[in-house]
């Protein structure tokens, strides 16, 4: 049965993709979790000069106004502001509101922070063989 009305197809792909939510949603507060594999490390001085070395110099810069350019030329003086700022956000479950934006949209402070922690994920989940073997990129 080809579908040729747009919102058909609109209606089709949503139903698709984006399920209706369990009838139950209960969540056991009793349930066992399994152990941790790893205890969370803070974000270290050298993953945050990573992180600011893999930025776009010449990238447009986020709603702060920042420019890359000022942290891949700055990173020495920023990195020892930076890396108590974003250990704080976890050791105070706090993350701000600003940083809570589309990737595209995110300030640069809060793409260098998100770099720390997907490096993070990544070595996890390679260390620990949690990705099938098919899967790349």
């Amino acid at each position: 049965n080809d579908t040729q009305d747009n919102e058909r197809k609109s209606q089709l792909l949503y139903e698709t993709f984006f399920r209706p939510p369990p009838e139950d949603d209960f969540v056991d507060p009793n349930y066992a979790y399994d152990t941790p594999i790893c205890d969370f490390q803070p974000i270290t001085d050298q993953q945050i000069q990573r992180a600011i070395e893999r930025l776009a110099p010449h990238k447009v810069p986020g709603p702060n106004s920042i420019s890359n350019i000022v942290f891949t030329k700055c990173m020495i003086l920023l990195v020892p502001y930076l890396s108590p700022i974003f250990r704080a956000t976890f050791q105070l479950n706090v993350y701000p509101d600003e940083w809570k934006q589309p990737i595209t949209l995110l300030d640069s402070m809060a793409k260098i922070l998100s770099s720390c922690i997907a490096d993070d994920l990544t070595y996890i989940a390679e260390q620990h063989n949690l990705l099938p073997p098919t899967h790349f990129g």
